[in-house]
């Protein structure tokens, strides 16, 4: 008898679909998903729980720091992920800098607008990397008026925020148009249309 493959999954697509779930569910920000995931351990995926951002995960990690991935915690703006980070480097408040700066990847601190991560962006300059350029939050664009030979340019011609726009209007030379035609912000959409008028 010849098997009707259309009616058959194999067992490894029954595995990979199941732990795309729980992957996803690990990532799911609803309080009820802590209780099923007491209940189910073996369902946590410690990597996806680590991105997500929702309170309750925070009464999930606590007692198992050893199993996160910090590299996603660097791109997770809750505080207690913050917390967690400040703690993996030893930050010394007194101090205002990390007493274990290597325990972390600070490229990926770049991308996390949390207020928590410019704090520690701030106390270490030379740790902040170019792609810093990419974030909207309101502390980098602080941090790179006041730094503007950390801006990457390029980059920040695709930032939509307020504060991009006033950077590139100070300083026109530095505009990538290629960039900024990217760039769907009602100020960028502005500046395309002046630079038509000039041409005309």
């Amino acid at each position: 008898m010849i098997m009707n493959q259309s009616n058959y999954t194999p067992l490894n697509r029954i595995e990979q679909d199941t732990m795309l779930l729980d992957h996803q569910f690990c990532l799911n920000r609803h309080p009820t998903t802590l209780d099923y995931l007491k209940a189910n351990p073996s369902k946590i995926r410690w990597g996806q729980l680590s991105n997500n951002d929702a309170e309750w995960v925070r009464e999930l990690v606590q007692d198992h720091t050893d199993k996160l991935c910090y590299d996603s915690l660097c791109h997770n703006k809750s505080e207690w992920a913050g917390e967690l980070i400040r703690s993996r480097i030893k930050w010394d408040s007194a101090l205002g800098k990390a007493l274990d700066p290597e325990m972390i990847e600070w490229y990926l601190l770049s991308y996390n607008e949390a207020e928590w991560a410019g704090e520690l962006l701030k106390a270490h300059p030379g740790r902040i990397y170019p792609k810093l350029s990419k974030n909207e939050s309101t502390w980098v664009g602080e941090l790179l008026k006041a730094n503007p030979d950390m801006i990457d340019w390029d980059l920040l011609c695709k930032n939509k925020s307020e504060w991009a726009g006033e950077l590139l209007k100070a300083n026109p030379d530095k505009i990538y148009w290629k960039g900024l035609d990217k760039n769907g912000s009602k100020w960028a959409a502005k500046m395309r249309m002046d630079k038509l008028d000039n041409i005309i």
